[in-house]
Parts: structure tokens; sequence; C-alpha cells
């Protein structure tokens, strides 16, 4: 009887944590497929393997966020970035590395760098064996189950297109490759394939045919459908390629102009002791292109094969565990150029963010 009463007495409290229970769970299971994005957590911000790491990249607080998707590995999921970017991702196409199947739910990380400010702050200028290139976007794209990187089996297992926000002629692409001391070096790799370059599609993959690419349509009154706001649009022109390796990838094109090339050398005005990490870049006005310049000191920064007579900036990101600093100058590109001198003032992150969006 005492235990009976018990049940009874205490069955009041125990039903609604049941309920609570199952409808919580309910309620992240209808959010399986759907774009969720979250608030990156650093652990998960894209660095080179932990055993090339040297020291601590402080300045990878002020990187450009990942979206994370959770799918399921058994069905065709096309999944939308926040600035445009479609990925569909072919059933069966994702697996372990050593083949086994993924049975459980997959975490898609999708990082989208489209403009000047976004190359700076993640630190993806766009240089091929220090050769200047044109950007058309780059992305990093990665996969994993139970803490576990996955690969892509298939070799057009994944199919991305990316918005063509302005007339950069035909494009290369390229996988990046992240050097020792955590800079990206961009590698034309067979693995990407391209579709059509040219193409003005439909957001809706259901009206697409992947096997004959000039099926993709223009529609001149189509809506734009990215998460929970629709954009009303003349025409969305993409790039459209596959790939069969995850990892950084970037749409570009070599700078081709014929004319005179010079070199740049750069002195800082205060050199800030390690832990300080400290990148520099001239950034075109006139190009969407971001190049790095390259030191061995930490005081004097070097870049080759300029274009002459091009209008940049000269940007200076420094940050340790708790201080930030930066510098942002105008110059010309100049074949005699005095060695500018760059001196830096502490700022905040949102500051530093809010002027290299005044770059685009």
């Amino acid at each position: 009887m005492n235990q009976n009463y018990f049940i009874m007495k205490n069955i009041k409290f125990f039903i609604p944590i049941i309920l609570i229970t199952i409808f919580s769970c309910a309620e992240r299971n209808t959010n399986i497929g759907r774009k969720v994005v979250v608030k990156p957590h650093y652990a998960k911000v894209n660095l080179p393997e932990k055993n090339e790491i040297k020291n601590i990249d402080y300045l990878s607080r002020l990187e450009t966020p990942s979206e994370y998707f959770y799918i399921f590995p058994n069905s065709d999921t096309t999944i939308y970035g926040e600035k445009g970017t479609q990925i569909t991702i072919h059933a069966g196409c994702i697996t372990y590395k050593d083949d086994s199947e993924v049975k459980g739910v997959i975490e898609v990380e999708l990082k989208e760098l489209f403009s000047k400010a976004d190359l700076v702050l993640t630190n993806k200028p766009t240089v091929a064996n220090r050769q200047m290139l044109i950007s058309a976007g780059s992305l990093y794209i990665n996969a994993r189950a139970e803490e576990q990187d996955l690969a892509i089996i298939c070799p057009d297992g994944i199919t991305v297109s990316i918005p063509r926000n302005m007339d950069n002629g035909e494009m290369d692409l390229f996988l990046g490759q992240i050097t020792k001391r955590g800079n990206v070096n961009w590698v034309k790799d067979s693995s990407l394939t391209e579709l059509s370059m040219n193409a003005a599609q439909d957001p809706n993959y259901e009206e697409v045919s992947y096997e004959n690419p000039e099926s993709i349509w223009y529609n001149p009154e189509m809506l734009y459908s990215n998460g929970d706001n629709v954009y009303e649009e003349d025409y969305i022109s993409t790039y459209l390629f596959t790939t069969g390796k995850f990892g950084w990838i970037n749409c570009d094109r070599f700078y081709d102009d014929p004319g005179e090339k010079v070199n740049m050398v750069v002195k800082l005005k205060e050199t800030l002791p390690l832990p300080y990490k400290t990148n520099m870049y001239v950034v075109f006005k006139n190009i969407n292109s971001v190049m790095q310049l390259y030191t061995a000191d930490n005081e004097i920064y070097e870049s080759t094969d300029l274009p002459k007579g091009e209008e940049v900036y000269l940007v200076t990101v420094s940050a340790n565990e708790g201080r930030n600093f930066f510098s942002i100058e105008s110059l010309v590109v100049e074949d005699k150029m005095i060695m500018p001198v760059v001196p830096l003032k502490e700022t905040t992150k949102d500051e530093i963010k809010k002027r290299l969006e005044e770059l685009n």
C-alpha cells in the first residue's frame, strides 16, 4: 500500500517530465535535413592539422563563422548557405574514411567567403604559388559523424552552385592546401569538375537535371529563397561544379594583365612580440583580389609581382588573447615606392570587421 500510495502521489510530477522529454526529442528530429545555423565554437574553425600548429592563431576569432547542417546519408539532400551557396549531396556518397557506411546523422560544415572582408578575416588570400588570382568565391565544406571526418566516395558526390555576383569571366577551380604556418596555397585539382560556368538556374533543384547541364534554365521572374528570407531577383547566375573531396575550394582565375609588375616592401612601425599573430594584406580596390605579404621576422613584410598603378588598401591585423590591433592605409602600387611604415592602433573586433566590410 505504501509503495502504491507513493507512486500515485508522485505520478503528477513524473508525467510532465516524460512528456517534455518526448516532445523535445521530436522537435529536434524535425530539424534533421533542414538548415541549422550554429554559432561557431572556435575548436571547429578550420586550422592546420594539430601537429602543424606552432602557435595559437588568435586572429581565428575574427573569422567568418561557419554554418552547420544536419542530414541523413541515405537520401539526396540540398542545403542552402546564407550567402547563396547551394550544395546537393547525393545519397550514399559520403562514408567514413575506411569506406564503411554512415548510419546516423551527418553534420555538414559550410563557410562562404565572397567578399574582400571575408578573405582577409579568414586569412584566405587569392594566391596560387604566390601568383595573383581574381576570386569569384571561396568555400570550406566538410562533413563529420561521431566526431570523425568523412570522405566522398563518388567522383561527383557533391554538386556545388555559387552565385555569380560579378562578371569575372571564365573561372578555374582550386583546392586549398594549408601550410605549416596556417596560410593557404590554391592548387588546381582534377577532383573538381566544371559543369557550367555561365548557367543561370532556378534554385529549386527538382527543376534542374545535373545529367544534362544545358537543362539549367533562366527565369526572369524567379524568387530566390535563402533560409527564411526570400529575395526577388531579375536572374540568378551561378558557377556550377562537382567535387569528390572535402576542404577549401576556390572559384578563381589567374590575373593575366600583361602590364608591369613590381614588388612591395613594408615595415611595421612597432612590432608586436609573440604570441601576437600579425597578418598583412594588399586589398585591391578595383579587383576582387587579396594578396598576402610575407615576413620572416614579424617586422619587414614583402609581396612580389603586384600590378603597377593599381589602387590598393594595405591592411594589417594583429591580435593576442585579449587585444586587437589594426591598420588600413590607401596607396597606389609604384615601382619606386618609398617603403611604407605601418602604424598599428588598438581597436575592437567589431570595429575591425566594420572597417573591412567598407572595402567591399
